[in-house]
């Protein structure tokens, strides 16, 4: 499989936006299911991360599938 600059990019991009969810948005969650930093609002720091990471994975499989059918149809 050809591997572009592109294609590199966005896989970059899935994990950052991957890694603030995991690092950040996730334990606040935790933290306020326990009672703590009730006055922080997720939604209000991390805007729509849950979309984010939605819809920039479904980007790099639709990615992924046309440089697989690309490659299939230069063979």
């Amino acid at each position: 499989m050809s591997v572009t600059f592109f294609s590199v990019n966005v896989l970059y991009n899935v994990h950052v936006v991957l890694c603030v969810c995991k690092c950040f948005m996730e334990p606040l969650k935790k933290v306020q299911v326990e009672g703590h930093l009730m006055f922080a609002e997720p939604h209000e720091l991390f805007g729509n991360l849950d979309e984010l990471c939605y819809v920039k994975q479904l980007f790099h499989h639709l990615i992924d599938d046309r440089s697989i059918a690309d490659v299939a149809k230069n063979n």
